[in-house]
């Protein structure tokens, strides 16, 4: 479901396309919950065709732990559906969006810049 990597000391969660076959959203929760304290997060969504309601709970539950502790989560590769979603709830507003693992990484940097 999650494939976790670090890239440039950035922890990168590639959440896989079985993420919409599961009814909870509890091994998503058991991925990130334990790397919380780093704070700087991209999570890639580039094999989700689609996401529904629960899932997208999932994402805003990830992005509102991470920003109270004044961390950073940008979500990358996001195919024209699930960009879509993001756009009618309004949530494009909220999340910082990537187009590529590379931008997210720059976007991270540059928020962790002081300055």
């Amino acid at each position: 479901m999650i494939r976790e990597k670090r890239e440039r000391g950035v922890l990168i969660l590639s959440v896989l396309g079985s993420f919409m076959n599961e009814r909870s959203t509890d091994r998503f929760e058991a991925a990130y919950k334990p790397h919380l304290a780093e704070k700087r997060f991209i999570v890639e969504l580039a094999e989700l065709d689609y996401i529904d309601s629960s899932h997208l709970a999932a994402l805003v539950v990830l992005y509102k732990r991470v920003a109270q502790d004044g961390g950073l989560v940008v979500f990358s590769g996001l195919k024209q559906t699930v960009r879509d979603t993001l756009f009618v709830t309004r949530l494009d507003k909220v999340f910082s969006i990537a187009t590529s693992r590379k931008e997210a990484l720059e976007m991270i940097e540059k928020a962790s810049t002081p300055g």
